[in-house]
């Protein structure tokens, strides 16, 4: 099963190929080819700045210190006939991320074994996935590359705006489309 190169959701079936890169929807595939497109426009330095910000400062979920990166969690619940499979990613300190991850995994085995056929296989691997994330997780040295993918997709749909603090738009929970900033003229 392939990842979405976008959101990190599952693909079983199908799925939308985009150089080396595959999608689960259209619009994970145009948010994608954005992301792409910010590697060129945007200056590494600048990324790697705002990026050390956000890893220094405090928690959006605890309001503990740092240091704050991305934590992944898999969730899955299935009633009869459908299943509903997601990654979700945690921009927060390790032992928030840790707890998401925890919570994630109950939340699977108690609403992911309803369904079938795929409820009762996927539960299984949900729940692998988030025990390997938990053991995973450790107090990250640096920021990591997904909290620069982070910011270069919230950048790029700034672009238009002036200048918006990328941190005070992360901690406060604002992510891709919910942003509000003054338009230039």
């Amino acid at each position: 099963m392939a990842d979405c190169g976008y959101c990190g959701k599952g693909i079983r079936f199908g799925g939308i190929h985009d150089w080396d890169k595959k999608y689960c929807s259209e619009a994970c595939c145009s948010k994608g080819k954005l992301v792409r497109s910010t590697y060129n426009i945007l200056p590494h330095k600048l990324i790697k700045e705002e990026a050390l910000k956000i890893y220094n400062g405090i928690c959006p979920i605890c309001s503990g210190k740092g240091p704050i990166d991305v934590y992944t969690s898999y969730r899955i619940y299935s009633i009869i006939l459908y299943t509903s499979s997601k990654t979700i990613e945690h921009i927060s300190c390790v032992d928030c991320g840790i707890k998401n991850q925890k919570k994630d995994a109950i939340y699977s085995f108690a609403l992911g074994w309803w369904g079938f056929p795929w409820g009762i296989f996927l539960t299984p691997v949900q729940l692998a996935r988030n025990i390997k994330a938990i053991y995973n997780s450790k107090i990250p040295t640096e920021p990591s590359s997904q909290l620069e993918q982070h910011i270069k997709s919230i950048t790029r749909l700034l672009q238009p705006f002036t200048f918006c603090p990328l941190n005070s738009l992360i901690l406060h929970g604002v992510i891709q489309e919910n942003f509000e900033c003054s338009h230039t003229p």
